[in-house]
């Protein structure tokens, strides 16, 4: 009789243990998620450019590099930031509305 005692009290205080151990991880759990959701934002962000498109045309005026190497590195640039380039002749055609008459 005395043994089944002891082990129903084990039992109770190993479920009380479990209880407070799952309740606790919970805790945790709670408290790490905003980190890790800030750590993560944090390492999915591009790194900056070393340099943007005025420094391009300021380094092509002074003469640090060529216009070919300037236009090369405003493509690569554009590239980068998920600009894509376009023809700048601009649309064919007329623009604009056309004017209704009354």
């Amino acid at each position: 009789m005395y043994h089944s005692r002891n082990v129903k009290e084990m039992t109770i205080t190993g479920s009380i243990a479990l209880i407070i151990g799952l309740f606790v991880a919970l805790v945790v759990q709670i408290l790490v998620m905003p980190l890790r959701r800030r750590y993560k934002r944090r390492s999915d962000r591009p790194a900056p450019d070393p340099f943007d498109l005025a420094d391009i045309h300021a380094m092509k005026e002074s003469g640090k590099i060529t216009p070919a190497e300037a236009e090369r590195l405003k493509a690569i640039l554009l590239q980068r930031r998920g600009v894509t380039a376009t023809d700048q002749s601009g649309p064919k055609g007329p623009r604009g509305f056309d004017v209704v008459q009354k």
